[in-house]
């Protein structure tokens, strides 16, 4: 290697490692922006979602025991018939 080409040779590297650096804090902070706020609205999305799911149960519980309710009255109706 000739000894002109070193100067070039450094500042190349210099050069790539600033770019580097500043192409990688850039990516960085983008993916701490978008993680700051995705996430919450993640856990938000989930948390709304299980309680939807437990009041759905629940609805159900309430329409099949109203159902057995029903059922059993209607047979206490006949026995007294």
């Amino acid at each position: 290697m000739k000894l002109n080409y070193v100067p070039y040779l450094i500042l190349s590297i210099i050069a790539g490692l600033t770019v580097g650096v500043v192409v990688a804090v850039f990516a960085s902070v983008a993916a701490l922006v978008h993680t700051l706020f995705a996430f919450p609205i993640q856990v938000y999305r989930a948390s709304t979602q299980r309680l939807r799911e437990s009041d759905y149960i629940r609805e159900n519980e309430d329409i099949w025991d109203r159902h057995i309710a029903r059922m059993e009255k209607k047979k206490q109706q006949y026995k007294d018939q």
